[in-house]
């Protein structure tokens, strides 16, 4: 906003050396013209003591119109060098507007680098709460088979200790059984 108000101010300064450029151009063209009057001959019969009156006050305006050129010249020229002092002030506010926007952009990417490492974390703490759950389940599951062990190995009958062997059966005796 302040760039924008200065180069608004160095255009309003511009337009001041044009509108003073204008009257200087005004002035010059006033003196041409009382020049262009001063050099008028004395008409016929016309008096003399009129005319020469006429040509001093032509020529007191003309000293005046030279001397009000001169001062012009002094307005245009303030008037450039402000124009010059606000081209440097535009100058400094761009300067400063390209600062800030510099500044912003490392405070988006700071930020964006919060975010990623914010974002890193919850997705840590996710992915340990997971591992935690998974090992629960994993502990519950073993727990359960455990259980379910040990109920199948109560309602299982004893095994035999010791079992009667088979009758050895000799070559003689194998129609014979007891």
């Amino acid at each position: 906003m302040r760039e924008k108000q200065a180069q608004q101010e160095l255009q309003a300064r511009r337009q001041q050396v044009m509108a003073e450029e204008h009257r200087l151009v005004e002035m010059q063209h006033e003196e041409v013209q009382l020049r262009e009057e001063q050099k008028l001959p004395l008409a016929r019969g016309g008096d003399l003591y009129q005319f020469q009156m006429r040509r001093h006050f032509l020529e007191k305006a003309i000293v005046e119109n030279v001397q009000g050129q001169e001062q012009q010249h002094g307005r245009i020229q303030q008037a450039k060098d402000a124009v010059v002092q606000q081209q440097d002030v535009v100058k400094q506010r761009g300067i400063d507007v390209k600062a800030l926007e510099k500044l912003k952009e490392k405070q988006r990417e700071e930020h964006r680098l919060e975010q990623l490492r914010e974002e890193g974390l919850f997705m840590d703490d996710l992915a340990g709460q997971g591992f935690l759950r998974r090992k629960n389940i994993a502990a519950m599951v073993a727990a359960e088979e455990a259980a379910a062990r040990e109920v199948a190995l109560e309602a299982a009958p004893p095994p035999p200790t010791t079992a009667p062997l088979p009758p050895v059966q000799t070559a003689g005796s194998e129609g014979t059984r007891s």
